[in-house]
This record gives C-alpha cells, structure tokens and sequence, in this order.
C-alpha cells in the first residue's frame, strides 16, 4: 500500500504527539528510557468523491507504550497537544491564490 496525503497527516499528528507528551512528561519529573507510538487513521474518501456530507476521518488511535505508568499525563497531552486540538476542533481555512513572484505580508 502506497503513502497517501492522509499518511501524512497521520506522521505529523504522531510527532506532535510524542513531542507534547516529551514536554508533559518532563514539567512531571518523569524520565522515560522508551516511549513508542503506534497511530492509525481510519478513513474514507467517499465523501470528497461524492460531495455527501460526512466526515472524511473516521477515527484517529494512537497507542502509546512507555516504560513507566504515564496515564494522568496522556489524559494531560491529550488536552495540549496543538495537534489534538486541530483535529478535534473545527478549523477556520482559508486558501487564497497570489500572484508570481510577490511574497504577501
């Protein structure tokens, strides 16, 4: 199975993810020797396809394995994580077209 845009959606999300619970683990006091991540983006494009209104990402997991208890902390980074937020919060997005050779400000 080849990477699709998604796939990279999913990379980025997980790596804000581990870098924001890093940062909680650490304000805690808590020293990881491993953390892994595992994410899963379930999705479907039959809405992009067929202009239904329903929503294109299903579900979005992520596991995490530590090597110390750091359960409080993912319920923490689940609220802090700028990544979370995007995806759980419906986002204002405007796409605008400039012209060649002018940088806008």
């Amino acid at each position: 199975m080849q990477p699709s845009p998604l796939s990279y959606v999913l990379f980025g999300v997980l790596a804000c993810y581990a870098n924001s619970l890093a940062i909680q683990c650490g304000l805690k006091g808590v020293v990881l020797q491993r953390m892994r991540l595992r994410g899963q983006l379930l999705y479907d494009i039959g809405p992009l396809l067929t202009g239904i209104d329903s929503p294109l990402i299903r579900e979005l997991k992520i596991e995490v394995e530590a090597d110390r208890d750091i359960g409080e902390i993912i319920d923490l980074t689940n609220e802090r994580c700028p990544a979370l937020y995007l995806v759980n919060h419906a986002t204002k997005t405007e796409v605008l077209q400039t012209k060649p050779g002018r940088a806008r400000r």
